[in-house]
């Protein structure tokens, strides 16, 4: 008798192959980049409304304090280079049961000071350009919106390579990090910081271009628009 995973293996391979190029769209995610800017603070009315200093470079972070956020992976690595890099600090946005596990993780490594847990934000969009380096260090994404919201607000991106992310970061100039590998990000990170704030711009920019180019909501809309309207038309033809 075939195994119950045998023969689901057996059936997501037949699925499979009954797709191809000639009945198959993929449409990017994507978000309304106008509105998203609209709602972002400049980064100095950003960091006074969080309570931050306006100076020194911020690695930040936006989501749930849940495991497959990752976010005990980023403070790992950044105990490895805090002591190399004093004037810069990790800022986390979000709320969850994580809290405490990652409080006395941080207090072990004697950040306090340095690594800041702000709690939930209403329309934490607005505090994208806090930020100075964007990290999503997820083991797990759905729909990464986060990160392409960090594109519009034009910040240079660190991600972990799982399929939801590693394609956008790949072409939109973001640095790759193997999830749960606090070394990896720690060297990624590193690359980053040891470049001047110019070159980090020019890295947002970059960003911020593809988005335009391949996640702009009124694309979205008309891949939408165009494949209902294939499907009515093949509809009427048979």
């Amino acid at each position: 008798m075939v195994g119950v995973s045998d023969a689901v293996a057996e059936y997501l391979k037949r699925t499979v192959s009954a797709f191809g190029d000639d009945n198959t769209l993929a449409i990017n995610n994507a978000i309304d980049i106008d509105q998203a800017r609209a709602s972002m603070l400049p980064r100095a009315s950003a960091r006074t409304d969080l309570g931050l200093a306006p100076d020194g470079t911020i690695i930040g972070c936006i989501g749930r304090l849940v495991p497959v956020k990752g976010h005990a992976v980023l403070i790992n690595a950044f105990a490895r280079i805090a002591s190399r890099y004093p004037d810069v600090s990790v800022v986390i946005i979000g709320e969850g049961r994580e809290r405490p596990a990652l409080e006395a993780l941080i207090a072990r490594h004697g950040l306090e000071h340095r690594i800041l847990l702000l709690g939930a934000h209403n329309d934490a969009l607005r505090y994208v350009r806090a930020f100075d380096i964007f990290a999503m260090p997820s083991f797990s994404e759905g729909l990464p919106l986060a990160l392409l919201e960090a594109l519009a607000g034009e910040r240079p991106v660190v991600g972990s390579d799982i399929p939801s992310m590693a394609p956008i970061l790949r072409s939109c100039g973001g640095s790759i990090c193997q999830p749960g590998d606090d070394a990896d990000i720690s060297t990624k990170l590193i690359a980053l910081l040891e470049i001047d704030s110019d070159e980090l711009k020019k890295k947002g920019a970059f960003g911020y271009e593809y988005l335009c180019n391949q996640h702009a909501i009124e694309d979205f809309q008309k891949n939408y628009l165009s494949l209902i309207n294939t499907m009515l038309i093949s509809n009427r033809g048979e």
